[in-house]
């Protein structure tokens, strides 16, 4: 029994959208199928986006790499909603949509008002004399609930609607994202999170931070200071990965 027929046997209970089935994943007639389904689909909601993407595959001149782009970025959501019809996974999907527009605030407040403005606004000799705890207290008060960085970036978003009537609550922000930015307490303070961590300039012929040393008197190397050796354990990874914040987080950093 071929590759195919062995997934086209497992699958023969789960049934796909608009009358296909799991076999037309696994040959071109099927594949075009697909295609003239997410067509039609497309053209149900927007008929100009699937002209233009005819258009594109039917002309010979290469189009530029910036309108290729955003022709590719216009029909994502579409392609997004075809797919999840496709597998009758809807509410699984509508359920991380949701939970992304939960989270959004904290990569919109990271850009816009940590990076932006708590970095410019406060230098770091200043950040060291912040008493980041006390700040957090203030601000929870303001909040109206227990401090998260979630909790911050809504209320921030929400504050930077009327900078006028919320100063002193944007005052004591910026201090705070500064303190937790800046300094060794803040940082530690925020280590598990994204909103309070910002890019780095990476040399990448030398990645591995490492000092010279002699042993016995021969030259050799170790890890430097205030990096931990990470040991693999047979074909485990050396990192324990990240979750939806942290990837959400790398995603809108790499798009924006």
């Amino acid at each position: 029994m071929t590759i195919k027929q062995q997934d086209a046997t497992h699958n023969r209970k789960l049934n796909l959208g608009y009358g296909l089935s799991f076999c037309d994943l696994y040959d071109r007639d099927g594949i075009l199928s697909i295609d003239a389904k997410f067509l039609d689909f497309l053209g149900e909601s927007d008929p100009e986006l699937r002209r233009q993407l005819e258009t594109a595959r039917n002309t010979v001149t290469k189009f530029s790499g910036k309108v290729e782009a955003e022709l590719l970025i216009a029909l994502a959501p579409h392609l997004d909603d075809f797919l999840a019809s496709l597998f009758g996974i809807e509410a699984q999907v509508q359920a991380l949509a949701a939970r992304h527009l939960e989270l959004a605030p904290l990569y919109s407040c990271k850009r816009l008002f940590v990076q932006r403005r708590a970095m410019s606004k406060v230098k770091p000799d200043e950040a060291a004399t912040i008493d980041g705890p006390a700040l957090e207290t203030q601000l929870a008060e303001y909040i109206g609930t227990p401090f998260t960085e979630l909790a911050f970036a809504r209320e921030v978003s929400h504050w930077l609607m009327d900078e006028v009537v919320h100063a002193e609550e944007l005052q004591l922000a910026t201090r705070y994202a500064a303190w937790a930015l800046q300094t060794p307490a803040g940082r530690e303070r925020h280590h598990g999170g994204i909103l309070f961590k910002v890019p780095v300039k990476l040399d990448f012929e030398h990645l591995i931070p490492l000092s010279a040393v002699s042993l016995d008197g021969i030259d050799a190397y170790r890890l430097g200071e205030g990096h931990a050796l990470r040991r693999r354990l047979r074909f485990a990874l050396t990192d324990a990965g990240t979750d939806l914040n942290g990837a959400l987080d790398q995603a809108n950093y790499c798009i924006w």
